[in-house]
């Protein structure tokens, strides 16, 4: 977070996810109870509003409450003309209580807000990084390098071992207890089962950004003409592989504390060639 634009969008986009988990986790609140929108543009008697975050509830009895939040990321203290035109948005928007978040306010500010009793003032602070859960700094996503997956599968029929490599995957006679199977889709369900079980044992945490190779194979025995490919009975596949694995550590874009609100961390984890972006949140409430 560079400049003030990008620090006063890191603050809204906090608030946000941070009032999102509060409404979630509320007694008899979903998803159809409450609504909420960020950067929303009001207009009232041609004057425009830019509401940071607005909030709607409603739970069915015929009322339905609105509540704003205002953001101010920075360094300067809010003062009481800020608070005068939050005021002005709270009464244009009919919101039954305006929440200005910011990290500190000047004297006037805190007395001009005593007078508006639909104003709440909440602090917030910049958590230091030993402050972040160790789970939080070690996050990180792995995926698997396009094209590296390489695999094969051997059978042995009665006495005799060979390879499905030279098999048509497509067209193969594959049957599991008389009952004709697609070959390559079996296959597939395998390797993928196996690459999962690999995946899990693979302390991705424990290491440095990069590409790392992972192996894997199993074996699988069959009963007397349980299987058969192209009308030759099985006795037992062998599976064994390899692909590449990257590794890519999250960076921590935010870390708020707000007041009586709770805490809010959000990571970005962004592979290389912008192949995937995630952003990652979590929230901490008070108990």
């Amino acid at each position: 977070m560079t400049t003030s634009h990008q620090k006063g969008k890191a603050l809204e986009m906090a608030v946000y996810a941070l009032e999102s988990a509060i409404l979630r986790q509320l007694p008899g609140y979903n998803e159809n109870t409450f609504h909420i929108a960020g950067n929303k543009i009001i207009s009232i008697g041609g004057v425009h509003h830019e509401i940071d975050i607005w909030v709607n509830v409603d739970r069915g009895s015929g009322y339905s409450a609105n509540f704003i939040f205002e953001c101010k990321n920075r360094a300067v203290k809010v003062n009481k003309n800020d608070i005068v035109v939050f005021g002005e948005k709270i009464r244009a928007t009919q919101a039954q209580i305006g929440f200005l978040v910011a990290r500190s306010f000047t004297r006037d500010a805190e007395a001009q807000a005593s007078t508006e009793p639909r104003i709440q003032l909440l602090r917030v602070r910049e958590l230091p990084v030993d402050e972040v859960p160790v789970p939080i700094q070690r996050f990180h996503g792995i995926a698997e390098v396009e094209g590296s997956r390489q695999s094969e599968c051997r059978v042995i029929c009665g006495s005799e071992q060979g390879s499905l490599t030279g098999v048509d995957l497509g067209t193969a006679h594959f049957t599991i207890d008389g009952e004709e199977q697609d070959l390559g889709a079996y296959l597939k369900d395998w390797i993928n089962e196996e690459i999962s079980k690999r995946q899990k044992t693979f302390r991705s945490e424990s290491v440095a950004e990069g590409v790392y190779p992972l192996a894997f194979d199993a074996s699988r025995v069959f009963s007397d003409r349980e299987v058969a490919v192209n009308h030759d009975h099985v006795a037992q596949m062998a599976l064994s592989g390899k692909l590449e694995m990257r590794v890519v550590h999250g960076t921590i874009v935010s870390r708020f504390d707000v007041a009586t609100r709770g805490r809010i961390f959000q990571c970005l984890v962004q592979f290389p060639n912008g192949a995937s972006v995630t952003m990652h949140q979590w929230a901490v409430l008070p108990k």
